[in-house]
């Protein structure tokens, strides 16, 4: 009798082998190979690295870069205005319009700025009177140099505060 209840529950485990398994499938591969584990931080560059193994520690996040949803919005700003910069140098020609548009950006930068770090509203202020001077100040191409130093100036201050 104690050798068929031995049988049977070995018999049991070997058929639930198959039913635990699909319930705990373990880590997925991408599609060249590789480890692919959701990432914390979206903005270094952990996790979901095809064909790199199991994808960069998160303690090494590319320096300079702001972590997060935040810090990825921010690099896509940052990056369009490296772009107009690289236009005017290159012969484009800006209008009062494109200056509205800026300054328009700019205020975007602005709130949400103090939307993600909820900074004291004088704080907010000094910074928004800095750099957001009246429109006829600058000239259109120095606007959009204008924003751009504005950006940089923001991620410098993000991460001086632990990014």
């Amino acid at each position: 009798m104690r050798m068929a209840t031995i049988v049977g529950a070995l018999g049991l485990a070997t058929i639930s082998i198959p039913a635990w398994t699909q319930a705990n499938p373990g880590p997925r591969t991408g599609p060249l190979g590789g480890w692919q584990s959701p990432s914390g931080d979206p903005g270094s560059g952990t996790g979901d690295i095809p064909g790199s193994g199991m994808g960069l520690p998160g303690t090494h996040a590319v320096p300079g870069t702001v972590k997060g949803a935040y810090g990825l919005d921010l690099s896509r700003r940052i990056e369009g205005a490296q772009k107009l910069v690289d236009e005017v140098r290159g012969g484009r020609i800006l209008t009062d319009r494109d200056t509205r548009h800026i300054r328009d950006l700019m205020r975007e930068d602005f709130v949400a700025w103090n939307k993600q770090y909820d900074l004291l509203p004088s704080a907010y202020r000094a910074e928004r009177n800095r750099w957001l001077v009246d429109a006829g100040a600058l000239k259109p191409g120095d606007w959009a140099r204008q924003r751009l130093d504005w950006l940089n100036a923001q991620r410098d201050w993000i991460l001086a505060r632990g990014g």
